[in-house]
């Protein structure tokens, strides 16, 4: 996708993890390998949103207010990219599939977000943000209104409908717990 820039939120503090996420290995290949593989199929670019400087080969872009959580990574992605659009992934997310994602660009003309929703519940860490959402979200950081569904709601929003079969492949990994489940 040359007009879509793929972008990689790994600038949480995991601080439930107990570790860096980012870094955490499923089968001997990080969280954020896993989602370069993943992208590279898909996308022409590839940026991570860190407050860390990974080792790889890929731009990688830190938080211009700090400690904003996701909507202060998606305001610093939107702000740098040379495309009008990103598709914003959790690097928490690993079991999101190419279907998914095509499903969101496929639905994604004409709209300024374009996010999954299942069961009245949306997934924000993984949707398409256009660059025409930068003002309102800097109004929303002005405010220290950091909930990503309010700013969500103001622009012009395309809901995904998802089976609820669907979910699994939203799931976070947020505990060592989940880990435990996984490997």
């Amino acid at each position: 996708m040359n007009n879509i820039t793929a972008v990689i939120l790994a600038g949480g503090k995991s601080t439930r993890m107990k570790q860096d996420k980012a870094l955490v290995k499923i089968n001997n290949k990080t969280l954020l390998n896993k989602q370069i593989d993943k992208l590279s199929s898909i996308f022409n670019e590839i940026i991570i949103s860190a407050n860390t400087n990974y080792n790889c080969n890929y731009n990688i872009i830190k938080d211009i207010h700090k400690d904003k959580g996701p909507i202060g990574g998606i305001y610093s992605i939107l702000k740098k990219i040379n495309t009008e659009k990103a598709f914003i992934i959790a690097v928490d997310m690993p079991y999101i599939t190419q279907n998914i994602i095509t499903k969101l660009i496929n639905n994604c003309s004409n709209y300024d977000i374009t996010i999954p929703i299942i069961n009245n519940k949306t997934e924000p860490t993984c949707a398409i943000y256009s660059t025409k959402c930068i003002n309102i979200i800097e109004k929303q950081l002005q405010l220290n209104n950091y909930k990503l569904t309010n700013f969500i709601s103001m622009c012009k929003t395309n809901y995904v409908n998802f089976a609820e079969n669907d979910l699994i492949y939203f799931k976070n990994l947020n505990y060592p717990e989940d880990l435990a489940n996984i490997n």
